[in-house]
C-alpha cells in the first residue's frame, strides 16, 4: 500500500497529528507513506517533519527547483511547435523561481487571455512585452479576475468549506443564485475539478488565495452558513462532523455555538486519544470567554484548564 500526501505545507495541526500517528504505526507493515512539502511556507509543519526525522519516523529527500531547461520543457509540452523568443523563456525561468505551478498557471492564463494563440498549427506569443507576474498568487488572481460575480462568490464559499466539498454542501448557500451555472463556469475555467458527488480546487493554492482575499465580514457569514448546513445535514448524527461544526462556528460570529461545539469536539478528540486536538479545542473554547454574553461558568473554566494541563502532561 502506498499513501501519497501532497502539499503538506498546507497541513493544520490535526492533520500533522494523524501523519505522525500513522508514521508510528506502519513501521512493521508493507506500507509506504510519501509526502510532498514546499519549504519556507509553514514553520510549524517543517519543525514537525524535522522532529519526526530525528525520531527516525521519516526520511527527508530534498528536491531542487526547476532549472531553466526544465521550465522550457514544461512550456514546450504545453505549447508545442512554438516560436517564443528566448527573452520570454529566460524571464519566465527567472520569475517562476523553479515552481512548476507558476509555469502551468501562467501559460493557462496567457492562453485564456489570448496572449498565446495558435497560428498555422503552432503556438505564437502575441505580445512579446507581456508582463510576467512576480508570484504564483498574482497569476492565480489574474485568472480569477475573469470569473463572473456569481462564480467568484461560489468559489469563495467553497474555499471556506475546504479543498474539496460535496455538491450538496456547495449548493447550501441560498444567497448565491445560479449555483449550477456558476459551478460549471468554475470547472470549465480550470478553478475546480469535478469529483463523484462534488468538486475540488485544482490546487491547494487556489483555495488559499481565494480564502485570503475574502473580507472578514463575508468569511464570518460563509462559515456560519456552512455550520448551519452541517447542523441540518447531520442532525441525526452530529458527532460525525463535530470538528467541522466547531471549526466553522469558531470563524463566525455565533460565539455560543462555537463554544458548545468546541467543548464537544474536545471531548471527542480526548476520547480518541488525540491529545493535541483536544488541547486546541479546549483552548479555543476558553478563548471565547470574553465574547459570550454570560461568560464561562467558573466550574467549567476550571475543568477545561485542568483537562488541558493533564493532556499537556500526556504529550
Amino acid at each position: 500500500v502506498v499513501l501519497l500526501l501532497e502539499d503538506l505545507q498546507w497541513a493544520d495541526e490535526p492533520s500533522l497529528f494523524v501523519f505522525n500517528h500513522v508514521a508510528r504505526n506502519i513501521k512493521d507493515l508493507r506500507v509506504l507513506m510519501v509526502g510532498t512539502l514546499r519549504t519556507g511556507e509553514n514553520e510549524a509543519v517543517e519543525k514537525g517533519m524535522e522532529d519526526m526525522s530525528d525520531q527516525d519516523l521519516l526520511s527527508i529527500i530534498d528536491l531542487s527547483s526547476l532549472k531553466p531547461e526544465g521550465v522550457a520543457s514544461m512550456v514546450n509540452a504545453m505549447c508545442p511547435d512554438n516560436d517564443f523568443p528566448q527573452s520570454f523563456m529566460d524571464e519566465l525561468a527567472q520569475r517562476c523561481n523553479g515552481t512548476p505551478l507558476f509555469v502551468i498557471e501562467l501559460i493557462r492564463h496567457m492562453k485564456t487571455d489570448r496572449s498565446i494563440t495558435i497560428e498555422d498549427g503552432g503556438h505564437v506569443l502575441k505580445r512579446e512585452d507581456y508582463t510576467i507576474p512576480d508570484s504564483v498568487e498574482e497569476v492565480i488572481r489574474g485568472r480569477l479576475e475573469r470569473l463572473s460575480t456569481q462564480a467568484m462568490a461560489l468559489a469563495e464559499y467553497g474555499a471556506c468549506i475546504g479543498r474539496d466539498f460535496t455538491t450538496e454542501a456547495i449548493m447550501s448557500n441560498s444567497v448565491i443564485r445560479g449555483h449550477e451555472e456558476a459551478l460549471g463556469e468554475l470547472e470549465s475555467s480550470g478553478v475546480l475539478n469535478p469529483l463523484d458527488g462534488g468538486s475540488e480546487f485544482v490546487h491547494a493554492m487556489y483555495q488559499a488565495v481565494i480564502y485570503s482575499d475574502i473580507s472578514p465580514r463575508w468569511k464570518a457569514n460563509y462559515h456560519r452558513n456552512i455550520g448551519e448546513y452541517f447542523e441540518t445535514a447531520f442532525q441525526h448524527n452530529p458527532n460525525e462532523v463535530l470538528y467541522e461544526l466547531a471549526g466553522h462556528f469558531l470563524r463566525s460570529n455565533e460565539h455560543q455555538k462555537a463554544f458548545d461545539y468546541c467543548l464537544q469536539a474536545g471531548e471527542k478528540a480526548e476520547g480518541s486519544l488525540a491529545s493535541a486536538q483536544a488541547i486546541e479545542f479546549y483552548g479555543s473554547a476558553l478563548g471565547l470567554k470574553g465574547k459570550l454574553r454570560q461568560g464561562i461558568d467558573p466550574t467549567t473554566e476550571s475543568d477545561l484548564n485542568d483537562r488541558r494541563g493533564d493532556l499537556h502532561n500526556l504529550n
